[in-house]
Parts: structure tokens; sequence; C-alpha cells
């Protein structure tokens, strides 16, 4: 019998060890490929909350951000940087994510992330 308990406690530490966890983050650079085919779509968030949004070279929108607990507020150029946009993030893993809108009043912004999906690049 203490041999069986043993085994499953063995057992359950290495399962629990074989979970690998990590820390959410948005920083870093992204693609996303839920624009038109063919277009090159970048996202860059940066530490000091500030994020630009580059389709084919060419700057698209650009704002500030946060991030706590798996929500994002978005604030941009395009829609005012007044008005924010509030999303749940998804993480599927730590270098993919997708967004669902919570609220936002700007129909624009809610078309382009409302169930889109960005995955980091690797350098």
């Amino acid at each position: 019998m203490k041999q069986v308990v043993a085994a499953l406690s063995l057992s359950a530490m290495i399962l629990l060890c074989s979970l690998k966890t990590f820390d959410h983050s948005l920083v870093g650079h992204w693609v996303s490929h839920d624009g038109a085919p063919g277009s090159e779509i970048l996202v860059d968030f940066n530490n000091d909350g500030t994020f630009k949004v580059t389709v084919n070279g060419e700057t698209e929108n650009e704002g500030n951000y946060k991030f706590s607990n798996d929500i994002f507020y978005m604030y941009d150029k395009r829609c005012g940087i007044e008005k924010a946009g509030q999303y749940k993030v998804n993480f599927y893993t730590e270098d993919s994510v997708s967004f669902k809108l919570i609220r936002d009043s700007c129909t624009e912004r809610i078309q382009e992330i409302d169930s889109g999906t960005i995955v980091r690049l690797k350098k």
C-alpha cells in the first residue's frame, strides 16, 4: 500500500513539474494573418505601453495600451486617444493570442481587433 501511495505521489509531482506555465506579456513583435491576402501586418507592443501597427511597411495605427489580467485596453490615434477599446486576450500559447470584444465605442477598431489573432515573431 505504501508503494502505491509513493508511486502516485511521484507521478503527481512529475505531472505538475511537466506543465509549463508562462507570464502573459504582449511586449514584442507580432504578425497578424487576418488581413488581405498577401499583406504583411506587423504589430509592435513596447515596454513603455505604446504600440504601432504597420501594413506592408507603412504605419497604419499607433497609440497606447494597457494590459492587466488578460484584459487589453487600446487607446489609438484612429479612434481617438481618449477612447479606450477593451478586449479579453486569450493566450493559446505564450506566442499566440486572440482578442475578444468586451466593450468599445469605435466600430472601425472593433472590426479590426475583435476575434483577431496574432503570433509572436521569433528572432
